[in-house]
């Protein structure tokens, strides 16, 4: 019983990923500003690095930061060779860039994300909730 309420969770949350990262391909834009980017590494039983990035931007004279590369966050990348992953990619294109643009939801502007679309997590919760429902 308790693998079938997580598997009805883990759809709705596969739900609720794919429309806000359907939505967000539709979102306005404005440009940002990089304020500081660094890679996150952790080391549970392997090597896991994600690409992490602190930007602000304005929207309507009023002045927002946020962390998010993708409008349903980031699930890294692992690599057993430090330094060859694409978060070193994803820091490194940003620290690169002058400016960039910032894709923000017109009704909350706080939230806003750098690459406006992304699949993988809404495919990563769907096979989690199909495994809880093969399970139970």
């Amino acid at each position: 019983m308790l693998l079938l309420i997580l598997a009805v969770s883990f759809y709705f949350l596969a739900l609720v990923a794919g429309t806000a990262s359907a939505y967000s391909r539709r979102w306005p834009s404005v440009s940002g500003r990089r304020m500081r980017s660094w890679v996150e590494e952790e080391y549970h039983g392997g090597h896991s690095e994600s690409g992490a990035v602190c930007y602000e931007y304005e929207v309507q004279g009023r002045s927002y930061r946020s962390t998010l590369i993708r409008p349903t966050g980031d699930l890294g990348w692992s690599t057993s060779v430090p330094g060859l992953s694409s978060a070193h990619e994803t820091v490194r294109e940003m620290s690169q860039a002058d400016g960039f643009w910032v894709y923000y939801c017109p009704r909350w502007p706080a939230y806003a994300c750098l690459k406006p679309g992304g699949k993988a997590m809404t495919v990563y919760l769907i096979i989690v909730a199909s495994l809880c429902l093969f399970f139970s």
